[in-house]
């Protein structure tokens, strides 16, 4: 509308300036000035049109100047992590992760047991042997020959106390065969360990029959297991079966 009205102004400007002036170069002027304007509003068309086009214009504008801005903000979120990662030499240097207080670079974390910790047992079983690595059965089985030099029992101590006393109390058929009161007392704490005893026969061989071991931790049943001793050698031949064909 006011692109209209400014038209209508400058129009009848210049034809009340043609009425005003006589001939010569003025009114060529004004003819000439006149036949611009006339191309100019020929140009620009509907003014309603016009200023369709130009809001359209100006609504992509804004959608540009939009999308530029978020593309500015993705820029400085990826300055922000160039920074953060310390870019250098055309690679990534991230920082490393300190190590927690008190453990050792590539040192195994055993530490302290944690306060307040009950003392537990697990997996306690009897075997012909212990690694030497680490103490924990070699060979489980709940069945020995009478000619074994040595049965242990091992189990699995969690939270173990410097200065504890671990005991083992064998029986043999109900009967104490071996009361070992103090078979280990650990110089340091443990947060968890393979802990075992051991007994060897006090004649060639070991008694047949039904064992059984409690371990006990300063006095106090913890765990026991219980095996068989046998003696394959004695064990009965088997019997050959005969068929008798009876006779005609």
């Amino acid at each position: 509308m006011r692109v209209r009205l400014s038209l209508i102004v400058v129009l009848a400007a210049l034809l009340s300036a043609c009425d005003s002036f006589n001939g010569g170069a003025n009114v060529n002027d004004l003819e000439t000035r006149n036949a611009q304007l006339q191309g100019t509003i020929e140009g620009l068309g509907t003014p309603g049109a016009t200023i369709a086009a130009l809001q359209m214009t100006a609504d992509r504008g804004m959608m540009l100047q939009a999308e530029m801005n978020s593309v500015q903000g993705t820029a400085l979120a990826v300055q922000g992590t160039l920074t953060a990662y310390q870019l250098g030499n055309g690679s990534f240097v991230a920082q490393p992760t300190p190590p927690p207080a008190g453990v050792t670079p590539g040192a195994v974390a055993s530490g302290p047991t944690p306060g307040g910790s009950q003392t537990m047992f697990s997996n306690t079983t009897t075997s012909s042997g212990v690694r030497d690595e680490d103490g924990c059965a070699s060979a489980p089985s709940a069945v020995f020959e009478v000619y074994e030099d040595q049965i242990y029992v091992v189990t699995t101590i969690t939270n173990l106390k410097a200065g504890s006393v671990l005991g083992a109390r064998w029986l043999a058929n109900g009967s104490l065969f071996f009361d070992d009161a103090q078979c280990w007392i650990p110089s340091e704490d443990w947060a968890s360990v393979c802990a075992w005893c051991a007994i060897t026969p006090d004649t060639d061989t070991f008694e047949t029959g039904n064992w059984s071991v409690e371990l006990l931790l300063d006095g106090q049943l913890y765990s026991q297991a219980q095996f068989q001793v046998v003696d394959s050698s004695q064990q009965a031949a088997p019997t050959e079966e005969f068929q008798v064909t009876p006779q005609q």
